[in-house]
């Protein structure tokens, strides 16, 4: 298989509240009603290793990580991930669609100090192919910050924050800041995240499933 053929690999992207999980939600209902065996993963957690691998990220308290160990957990993840479940579906000529993915990484953690954005691109740009790297669709939801902040502290009155997310305000503005520098990426579209789910995913479907979209 070349780089471009068969299948279509898609990640969809945003900060915490930006309404990612409602839209991979539709997302899987569109793929179910029309037959197109969609494959849809999470960074981490596409896999049983993935699992393990974020509990210790997320919601492990024994264990104090440091920027560059978490760094190096996601990416271990992320290239199990790759091996075992995309390249092998995107063989199969499937569409994959993932919640989250190494953007996320450039976001969250140089934010935290100890480690750089540029090393994680060039760790990263070692261990995952181009087609990992530069996917076929990159979905970005962009919230007006106020908004997005409201949506956050409604969702943590009936749910528990994971570690990064109970993170201070400084540590927030600069993952802000970071996705704010990710829209600019050549291969990624910015959707407007404020209006309704339905409205979303009309524009957010020809990036999700490219060829694959009816």
């Amino acid at each position: 298989m070349s780089e471009r053929q068969s299948g279509h690999y898609a990640r969809l992207e945003g900060l915490d509240g930006v309404g990612k999980s409602k839209q991979m939600m539709l997302a899987q209902q569109y793929s179910d009603e029309h037959n197109l065996h969609a494959l849809f993963i999470r960074e981490p957690g596409g896999t049983s290793l993935g699992v393990d691998i974020r509990h210790l990220l997320l919601t492990n308290k024994e264990h104090d990580l440091s920027p560059v160990v978490e760094f190096l957990l996601f990416t271990a993840d992320r290239v199990h991930l790759q091996n075992t479940v995309i390249l092998p579906a995107l063989e199969q000529g499937r569409p994959v669609i993932s919640d989250r993915g190494v953007e996320s990484t450039i976001a969250y953690q140089p934010a935290g100090g100890g480690i750089s954005k540029e090393m994680i691109m060039n760790v990263s740009s070692q261990l995952l192919v181009p087609r990992y790297m530069k996917p076929d669709g990159l979905a970005i939801l962009s919230l007006n910050e106020v908004v997005r902040q409201k949506r956050l502290k409604d969702r943590f009155v009936a749910t528990v924050a994971d570690k990064i997310e109970l993170r201070d305000d400084g540590y927030t503005k600069r993952v802000y800041d970071a996705y704010k520098e990710l829209e600019n990426l050549d291969y990624a579209q910015v959707v407007d995240a404020d209006r309704s789910p339905e409205e979303i995913f009309e524009d957010l479907k020809p990036i999700l499933f490219g060829k694959f979209a009816q």
